[in-house]
């Protein structure tokens, strides 16, 4: 399969890919993205917890700047976004490459750039399930590091069926590609 053949040829680390199951304790929400992902606080601390529980070089990855704000304030790590200056996006990436900076929560400026050094973890706290996102983000998340372990965590939101769905959609596409997938 793909992934033992990308491993083996030493183009991806060993990798761990973990799906988070979050299930809202109060289940009335507007199935709005804004409403159920973005300003979803309860979900935002979730995913705050997953990133922090470590000190691994960790990265979240986000669609919307509003997101990025919210997750930012809670895990402290350093808002990242296609506005930011060449000088920045430069300070940004050696500060990740030489570990100065435990984490970004980024929009798509991450995943489609491919000058970023390899990250620990990576956090897809989107919710989105586009294919080619899917293949840029785990691109990301398991390119070679040092030949460490890397970790992908995706959020499978049990409180909104097609959010699950998404989810369920992104672990189909690993598993059909060799990788295990482990359930949190």
């Amino acid at each position: 399969k793909m992934a033992l053949e990308l491993q083996e040829g030493n183009y991806l680390a060993e990798s761990k890919i973990v799906f988070h199951k979050f299930d809202m304790k109060d289940t009335i929400h507007s199935p709005v993205y804004v409403t159920a992902i973005v300003n979803n606080l309860e979900r935002n601390e979730f995913i705050a917890e997953i990133a922090l529980r470590s000190k691994l070089v960790t990265a979240i990855s986000v669609t919307q700047i509003k997101h990025a704000e919210i997750l930012s304030n809670l895990t402290g790590y350093l808002l990242f976004h296609g506005q930011e200056s060449k000088k920045a996006k430069m300070a940004i990436r050696e500060g990740l490459k030489a570990g100065d900076i435990p984490g970004v929560v980024a929009t798509s400026i991450l995943t489609a750039s491919a000058d970023y050094p390899p990250l620990k973890r990576f956090i897809d706290a989107s919710a989105g399930r586009s294919r080619n996102a899917v293949i840029q983000k785990k691109g990301r998340a398991l390119r070679l590091y040092e030949g460490e372990l890397a970790e992908y965590h995706g959020i499978m939101d049990e409180f909104n069926d097609v959010y699950r769905n998404n989810a369920r959609d992104c672990v189909s596409h690993f598993e059909k590609e060799g990788w295990v997938v482990e359930y949190e």
